[in-house]
């Protein structure tokens, strides 16, 4: 039971540190890449696309749709969502 323990708390400690470090490596957004992105869930794509088009100068908030980021990223995993929205605009 001792050990069940141990390991179940290691666990959440080791959740906890590796959410941090992915919130605190995107703190700037404009920083995150096609591939970051595209690994993302849904919701975190959503809020993620509403702060960039807000950042992102020409990009228009409710003509730009996640679809149109993963298009536009096809091929440039390597490039930040902010220059393929830059570029589009």
């Amino acid at each position: 039971m001792k050990n069940l323990m141990s390991t179940a708390a290691l666990s959440f400690t080791l959740i906890g540190a590796s959410t941090f470090a992915l919130a605190d490596a995107h703190a700037d957004v404009t920083a995150v890449t096609c591939a970051e992105f595209a690994e993302m869930e849904l919701i975190d794509q959503e809020s993620m696309l509403a702060e960039l088009t807000a950042t992102v100068e020409g990009a228009d908030n409710d003509e730009v749709m996640i679809g149109d980021v993963q298009i536009l990223c096809n091929g440039s995993e390597d490039e930040t969502v902010a220059s393929v929205l830059s570029e589009e605009s």
